[in-house]
Formats: C-alpha cells, structure tokens, sequence
C-alpha cells in the first residue's frame, strides 16, 4: 500500500465515523423530544443524561414523588428502564433519578 492508498482509506474511515456519529445523534434527539412530551404530559421534568448521568423524567403522581430513569445501553450492557416512587415517605427504586425525584 502506497500513500496516496493509506490516505484515502484514512478519509473513508473518518467519513463512516461522521456517518455513524450523525445518525446516533438524531436516534437521540429523537428520543429525548419524546420523553420531553412525556414528561409534558406528566406535568414533569425531563433532565437529559450527559456523560455519566441517564436520562430521566421526575414528576408527581397522586402528591407522590416519582422518577423513571432510562439507560440507552452500550456495547457491554443491554439498555434498561427504572421505575421509581415514593411509598410511606420513601421513595422506593435505587437510582439517582429515584433520589432526585424526592426534591420535586
């Protein structure tokens, strides 16, 4: 493989990173718009995950506190959903969603 072969490969893989890059971003602004009109009609909060944190929707149900925190997945961890509520003065689920649906 010359240069010139080396390089064009170099620019085809960047090119099917952007690709891949793009289209995962609007799979995710597509979802957090929906759990915005879920958290809408909630009369809720949504709050997108960054980095570290998962996204979740904290709202109120019957003066109860309540959070469901949703992880996308990623290579090594399939994606799940949790559902958390207050109960007795408690709120019941173990996430950080769950404990911060407490300061609603």
């Amino acid at each position: 493989m010359n240069g010139g072969e080396v390089f064009v490969f170099l620019i085809l893989g960047i090119l099917v990173l952007g690709i891949v890059w793009w289209f995962n971003s609007q799979s995710r602004k597509a979802f957090q718009e929906s759990a915005r009109r879920v958290a809408s009609r909630l009369s809720g909060e949504f709050t997108p995950g960054g980095w570290t944190d998962n996204d979740e929707i904290s709202f109120r149900m019957r003066d109860r506190a309540a959070a469901v925190t949703f992880f996308r997945g990623s290579k090594n961890s399939p994606a799940w959903t949790r559902v958390g509520c207050e109960v007795r003065g408690r709120l019941r689920g173990n996430s950080p969603a769950a404990r911060s649906a407490s300061n609603l």
